[in-house]
């Protein structure tokens, strides 16, 4: 009986100390793991961090290469732009200074042929007018351009006689009816040109009178 009693002891102080390391362990266990697993999660989530920070950093760089080609193209037109302007613009003065230099040019020789109008050299006003023609042309001037026509056709040509004709002369009005034959594009001066042809034979045929 009393070895009865002592082996019931053994197996209940046994199964106490058996009961109370497993509590132990377990405890100790759910320590250790109510502490990894944060762990783990919180390593977990710093690499889906990244991922995402690396990818959320391609797609930035993917749309800030976008947007600077985008913006090149369209500096790259304004510039484009900005110089086809600037060549037309200087284009345009290029013709305007020219245009204003033939003017010039122009009614400096106006001016001489009426000097020598009134100072009845013909020969001379012939030539000076014929130059004049030409820059007016040149100048695109039709108010004057007109003027110094009529001028060869009523003030001169029907002065002039066959002694006042040599090979400069001849060669200025060849050139002068050229030059308006060619600006005669709308053909308002298809008169004019006709009148300094039909006067020149009359005057190449007018004989000078003597005394």
């Amino acid at each position: 009986m009393n070895e009865t009693l002592q082996i019931l002891e053994k197996l209940n102080s046994f199964y106490n100390s058996a009961y109370s390391n497993l509590v132990l362990y377990t405890t100790a266990l759910l320590a250790f793991a109510g502490g990894l697993i944060p762990f783990i999660i919180s390593i977990y989530q710093n690499r889906q961090f990244r991922v995402e920070q690396s990818r959320v950093r391609e797609e930035m760089k993917i749309e800030i290469d976008a947007a600077v080609n985008e913006l090149s193209g369209k500096l790259d037109l304004m510039v484009e732009n900005a110089g086809v302007k600037i060549e037309e613009k200087v284009k345009k003065l290029e013709i305007e200074l020219r245009q204003g230099i033939a003017s010039a040019e122009g009614g400096n020789y106006h001016v001489q042929g009426i000097a020598c109008i009134e100072s009845k050299d013909f020969c001379e006003a012939s030539e000076s007018i014929n130059v004049a023609i030409r820059e007016y042309i040149k100048a695109n001037d039709e108010f004057n351009l007109k003027r110094v026509i009529d001028l060869m056709n009523d003030n001169i040509l029907p002065k002039m006689n066959d002694v006042d004709f040599n090979d400069e002369i001849d060669e200025g009005f060849t050139e002068t009816l050229r030059c308006l034959e060619g600006y005669n594009q709308n053909k308002r001066y298809s008169d004019s040109i006709s009148d300094i042809k039909s006067r020149l034979r009359e005057a190449r045929k007018r004989t000078k009178q003597v005394g």
